[in-house]
């Protein structure tokens, strides 16, 4: 409840939330649906949850709190623990859910160097080789009825157009 406290625009939300619960005739709490991956996750991973319930004021997983229908995303590697509480607070109700969130693979990121020691590799020459060339003829001439080319290349005028700090911003 702290997180919404701070913020007067989500405190905000949570009291529309409230006056629509009130005059609502079927205010009971009900989780529709929880995602979230539980398997392939990474020490330096993110986990992604959403979750859906009806009749909800908010959610708290983590010291975060979202509205129903939002996506969490929380930092594996940042997290105390393994399990997860994730917290929906109703009108009046309160539910707990827990998520097992333990990383089954691991990235090795240190830096590492390759060694090759001890190739053989068996290289078969053939003395049936031998070495052939075309003989290369070089002739010189002189070239006739090409027009003389020249290049017109245009003065290039700058005038810096005049900015007050404003245009910067």
């Amino acid at each position: 409840m702290r997180f919404f406290l701070l913020n007067p625009v989500l405190t905000g939300k949570v009291l529309l939330r409230v006056c629509r619960l009130l005059f609502k005739r079927k205010n009971r709490l009900q989780v529709l649906y929880v995602r979230y991956t539980y398997r392939y996750l990474f020490q330096q991973s993110y986990l992604v949850i959403q979750c859906r319930c009806s009749n909800s004021l908010w959610l708290s997983v983590a010291g975060y709190g979202v509205f129903a229908g939002e996506y969490i995303v929380l930092n594996l590697s940042k997290l105390a623990h393994s399990q997860l509480q994730l917290t929906v607070q109703g009108f009046f109700t309160k539910r707990k859910y827990y998520l097992e969130v333990e990383p089954q693979w691991h990235l090795q990121t240190q830096t590492f160097k390759t060694e090759m020691a001890d190739w053989a590799i068996p290289v078969a020459f053939s003395t049936d080789m031998k070495l052939t060339y075309m003989p290369i003829k070089v002739c010189s001439g002189k070239i006739t009825g090409v027009p003389a080319i020249a290049m017109k290349v245009p003065p290039v005028a700058y005038v810096p157009a005049l900015f007050n700090q404003a245009d910067y911003i």
